[in-house]
């Protein structure tokens, strides 16, 4: 079998959670499938440390996607014409986007976005609902996306398959001595609440802001506010909110982290805060629930589907409630503890290659299909 990758989002230290995804999955499968190809497309050369195994081939497609226009010509006209001339058996591509039309089997991963501020393909857009019903098999990453991809679309429920992240293994408990010189190195020794993923509209980092403003002003405390992700052209907003931010001087921008950098800004951090709207991945929940780190989430999306009763739920429109649950961890050891034990609990049976081996039987299937 010949499958050829969307793997854009293969960019050393610049790790989105659709390049976990699409790295841990396939750094599993390629080398446990060595008679099959795995064909690496993408708009940027694959840097050969993704290259673990003689199976795995990267293809370069010009032009570079930094403009609309450049994204369309490679998904519609360059992705078709590769894939005939590749002689692919089924098209993958993790991050929503694929061809209107090909001959080629495809597997796609869609996510169900509620902001209307959302970057990407919105669901319900024209393109949205065409990548749906052209792709042979939709991979959804929760099951309120599925509902939402099935709502949007009018797509058929057997045509969807949920399928979980996983976690690395690099994302455990810090010992005491641990998290005090992660703290030290980043926060000047001080505790800190973290956002790990994009700084983007969609992710909600402002009202996040408005929120850790009033924690500061009401319980006067020394926290800081550690920001882990990416900063790009879709950051300008949130970088030109820093500027005016009353406590600017107690908010830390990271950039994209490396992985063991994540790992221990995760496993250190006071608690992870997701205020995201997005029904997308949620692998940053997980990652922090396996660190032993208690988790305040948005009830919007994915995020109780995936925690369950071992998050906090705040309403991500709230500033308000935001803060007034990152105040109740800040004050509430009990809550904190008990969110504690039940996300090592909860997420202890999510591993990449569970994870692998479910992707492995949806590609099988869509290329039979």
């Amino acid at each position: 079998m010949r499958i050829a990758v969307n793997a854009r989002s293969l960019i050393l230290d610049q790790f989105d959670d659709t390049a976990w995804f699409t790295w841990e999955t396939f750094s599993r499968l390629a080398p446990v499938h060595p008679r099959d190809e795995f064909l690496f497309l993408s708009d940027h050369p694959i840097d050969r440390r993704f290259l673990i195994s003689p199976n795995i081939t990267p293809v370069l497609i010009r032009p570079a996607i930094n403009f609309p226009l450049a994204r369309k010509i490679w998904f519609e006209r360059r992705i078709p014409l590769m894939l005939k001339n590749l002689q692919a058996s089924v098209f993958f591509s993790p991050d929503g986007w694929m061809p209107g039309k090909t001959w080629v089997k495809s597997c796609l991963i869609m996510a169900g976005s509620f902001d209307p501020h959302d970057p990407g393909t919105k669901p319900g857009s024209m393109e949205y609902v065409r990548f749906a019903r052209s792709a042979t098999r939709i991979l959804a990453v929760s099951g309120s996306a599925g509902k939402h991809i099935i709502a949007a679309t009018g797509i058929q429920e057997n045509k969807i398959t949920v399928i979980q992240a996983g976690v690395s293994q690099g994302f455990k408990q810090l010992n005491w001595e641990e998290r005090e010189a992660v703290k030290q190195r980043f926060a000047g020794g001080r505790e800190y609440f973290i956002y790990a993923g994009l700084l983007s509209k969609q992710s909600n980092i402002l009202r996040l802001l408005k929120a850790f403003s009033l924690l500061k002003r009401k319980h006067q405390s020394n926290m800081r506010l550690v920001l882990a992700g990416e900063i790009n052209g879709k950051s300008r907003e949130i970088l030109s909110a820093l500027r005016s931010f009353h406590f600017r001087e107690e908010v830390i921008l990271t950039g994209n982290a490396p992985l063991e950098t994540l790992q221990q800004l995760i496993g250190a951090a006071y608690c992870l805060v997701y205020p995201s709207f997005s029904a997308g991945y949620s692998i940053s929940l997980a990652q922090a629930m396996r660190c032993g780190v208690p988790v305040a989430a948005s009830t919007t999306g994915s995020p109780r589907e995936v925690g369950g009763d071992a998050l906090l739920y705040f309403d991500p429109l709230d500033p308000k409630d935001m803060a007034e649950k990152m105040g109740m961890l800040y004050r509430d050891e009990r809550l904190k503890g008990r969110l504690i034990t039940a996300g090592l609990e909860r997420s202890a049976g999510w591993t990449w290659e569970k994870a692998a081996s479910n992707l492995w039987e949806c590609l099988l299937g869509t290329a039979a299909s």
